[in-house]
């Protein structure tokens, strides 16, 4: 009896997938181009952070100058007639009587002018301190008084309380303007109704000169990324490892 096969001339299909091997091959590979793009993202949205910061405090230094040639006397805010105290008459421990303190200065001489010298406040850059009319602002003929706004307000009102980052005096209802590095969870900084992008920055700070080198040394300082306050050193218009630096007069 003879027995016949039948073999089909048909081709099998090839075996489809990946081996294990190859499956930790691509899976290697995706982990390590995904942390590349995630570094790379860190890295630009690090420089977008520096160049904006760096593009608001020269917005600052060109408000605070125009303030200072408007004055007719070269006075930054706080400085000579735009003191925040009655020394000229004399009476140092008090608050210059002219201004028209808003009401969160507080009641008293000495709650007004802590909060008008504190580093973190730019109100003079946005009203008038003597609170004229404004008419009265702007002198046609000497080109000289306030001719603000110098900057467009945009930050909420900005309470410091004890441990913040650069150890400034506790105050609360400041004029601040907050910087571009995010920090929603920093301790001892609260906004009040802020703005978008600017919810959880850091206040700039204007720091008069207060030493005798003969050198201007007023400047705005920012934080940085690190938020922290490295101190000026001994330049003080040197830009540090942790913060932003800018001098107004160099």
């Amino acid at each position: 009896m003879r027995l016949l096969l039948f073999v089909s001339s048909k081709p099998q299909p090839a075996q489809v997938g990946f081996t294990l091997l190859e499956l930790l091959v691509v899976i290697t590979v995706m982990g390590i181009l995904s942390t590349m793009a995630v570094m790379s993202y860190d890295g630009v949205q690090e420089q977008g952070q520096y160049d904006t910061t760096r593009f608001k405090m020269t917005e600052i230094r060109n408000a605070l100058l125009q303030f200072r040639r408007d004055s007719g006397s070269n006075d930054f805010p706080g400085q000579g007639q735009y003191d925040c105290t009655d020394a000229a008459n004399g009476n140092p421990s008090n608050a210059n009587p002219d201004f028209n303190f808003p009401a969160e200065a507080g009641s008293n001489d000495s709650e007004k002018i802590a909060w008008c010298r504190h580093p973190a406040n730019f109100w003079m850059l946005f009203v008038d301190p003597f609170g004229r009319a404004t008419h009265d602002q702007w002198n046609e003929d000497t080109h000289r008084g306030w001719h603000g706004p110098y900057l467009t307000r945009k930050s909420g009102l900005l309470n410091l309380s004890a441990g913040n980052p650069a150890g400034l005096p506790t105050q609360s209802g400041i004029w601040g303007i907050a910087d571009t590095y995010l920090n929603s969870t920093a301790t001892g900084i609260a906004w009040s109704t802020l703005s978008e992008p600017e919810r959880g920055g850091r206040p700039y700070w204007f720091l008069p000169d207060t030493d005798s080198d003969n050198q201007p040394d007023e400047r705005i300082v920012s934080l940085g990324p690190d938020n922290s306050y490295a101190g000026s050193g001994t330049n003080e218009c040197l830009p540090n490892a942790n913060n932003l630096i800018l001098c107004l007069l160099r």
